[in-house]
């Protein structure tokens, strides 16, 4: 923890969007598979594009509304 405490500002926003590409992606599939109650894979198929989609969109839109820095200033104090 110490070391991730010790990255410049970039680094931990990095850290930020690296780990909503992987997290906004699989919450999605978590919600479609509580709304359907079963999982298979011709079902997400149908989903393909908001998938890729939800992060490009959710992304730019977290920077824009400066939600990165605001974490980032949060953790540093």
């Amino acid at each position: 923890m110490n070391s991730l405490l010790s990255f410049s500002r970039r680094q931990k926003q990095t850290v930020a969007v690296m780990a909503d590409l992987f997290f906004l992606p699989l919450t999605f599939c978590v919600a479609i598979w509580l709304r359907y109650d079963s999982f298979s894979f011709s079902l997400f198929q149908q989903y393909a594009g908001l998938l890729i989609a939800c992060p490009i969109v959710s992304i730019p839109i977290f920077i824009r509304l400066g939600l990165y820095r605001a974490v980032i200033r949060f953790y540093r104090s």
